[in-house]
């Protein structure tokens, strides 16, 4: 019943997807498609990039604030899991410095 439910609200929720896709108006206006910066024309180019370094570092980032907020909770509930938690800390705290020692979370601007 469940997988059913799931298959249904699946295929109309991309019904719905196609359709609006296929049956909207589409604006042929090249101004449209400019970003608008208030009110001042652009010149050059609009869209920068950033540097591998720099994504690699937010996705550090990233991980390490997920793990902790996931683990927190299960402090909470057990005296099992603060020693599974205290280990995983262990774990991350050390996985941070060896990336900290091979000079993977220096960013220069």
């Amino acid at each position: 019943m469940k997988l059913w439910l799931g298959f249904c609200c699946f295929f109309f929720g991309l019904v719905f997807l196609l359709m609006s896709f296929f049956l909207s108006q589409k604006s042929g206006s090249n101004q449209k498609k400019t970003s608008f910066e208030s009110g001042f024309s652009t010149l050059g180019k609009v869209t920068l990039g950033y540097s591998l370094h720099f994504f690699f570092l937010v996705l550090v980032f990233v991980f390490f604030d997920l793990e902790l907020i996931f683990l927190l909770v299960l402090v909470f509930t057990n005296y099992f899991y603060i020693f599974v938690f205290g280990l995983t800390m262990f774990l991350v705290i050390l996985g941070f410095l060896i990336e900290w020692k091979i000079k993977k979370l220096i960013w220069f601007i």
